[in-house]
């Protein structure tokens, strides 16, 4: 074989075995990353979204179901079923308030609520009802435990911490004889209801006169047996931090006087909240 065939096939061997220069790789490389930045940025968009839209959809539901839960016990003041002083008694059969005062020893009220004393400055509110004589359809307080017949229950609503969490709280009471008393040597039945509550503001309509209603806070009560309705706002917080870009503002009554504060209240937290308001009459006391 000649120098010239030799020159040929060392020519034929090159060729075959090119391959990416380092310049190549590199923008490979630099291409490939682009990829792969973009997709973690979807992925962590997508992320944070959907934590905001459970975030939200759990707020709402928090938010309807502390309304509704709060209504129905709420709505429960003052109810007297089947007692006899009603029935046999023309007194007590004209005086609503009478028949209140009469049934519910001590104190002699149907409903009653503190201002500013519990967490984060929130309201709490107690009820007192009496139970149905009805061994088939009976009565429950407001953890789902039955009331024996004709036992007043006194359910009383607040907020707690529970694991960092504002939580709305309910201690149910019973008895039958009298009007239950706290006793500190007891087993302590409260209980968590709702998580995600972080304040409660509650302002009460009282009867001033037959077609005028005075809604005040609880320290400015006169007589808790003239309520006619009450209208309670709820302070819904989401349970996750970190859901925004930065700390949000919320409408809020932070001193009950019927107008949202001016500023508005600004966290330093990012958190999401929401306001749920309502007004519960007290049908009860007609």
């Amino acid at each position: 074989m000649n120098i010239k065939d030799n020159m040929s096939v060392l020519s034929v061997c090159s060729r075959q075995q090119q391959g990416l220069t380092l310049i190549e790789i590199m923008v490979a490389l630099l291409i490939g990353a682009f990829l792969l930045a973009g997709v973690i940025k979807i992925f962590i968009v997508n992320k944070q979204t959907y934590r905001v839209q459970e975030n939200l959809s759990r707020m709402q539901e928090n938010g309807r179901f502390a309304m509704d839960y709060l209504s129905r016990y709420i709505r429960l003041a003052g109810y007297i079923a089947n007692d006899p002083r009603v029935n046999n008694d023309d007194q007590f059969n004209s005086d609503q308030t009478a028949i209140i005062e009469h049934t519910f020893i001590s104190p002699k009220t149907l409903i009653k609520g503190d201002n500013n004393t519990g967490l984060n400055n929130s309201d709490n509110i107690t009820v007192r009802f009496k139970a149905d004589p009805d061994d088939y359809n009976p009565m429950t307080d407001c953890l789902g435990d039955k009331v024996a017949k004709n036992a007043i229950a006194t359910n009383q609503f607040f907020l707690e911490l529970v694991n960092n969490q504002p939580t709305l709280y309910c201690d149910p009471q019973h008895s039958a004889g009298k009007d239950p008393v706290m006793d500190p040597a007891k087993d302590d039945p409260k209980q968590p209801v709702i998580d995600g509550v972080e304040n409660m503001q509650i302002r009460y309509c009282e009867e001033q006169s037959s077609d005028n209603l005075r809604c005040v806070t609880a320290n400015n009560i006169t007589k808790w047996n003239n309520i006619r309705s009450v209208k309670i706002s709820l302070l819904i917080r989401s349970t996750d931090d970190r859901l925004t870009s930065q700390p949000q503002s919320y409408p809020w009554d932070a001193n009950g006087d019927g107008k949202d504060d001016d500023p508005p209240p600004t966290p330093t937290d990012k958190y999401l909240r929401r306001v749920f308001t309502t007004t519960i009459s007290l049908r009860n006391h007609d």
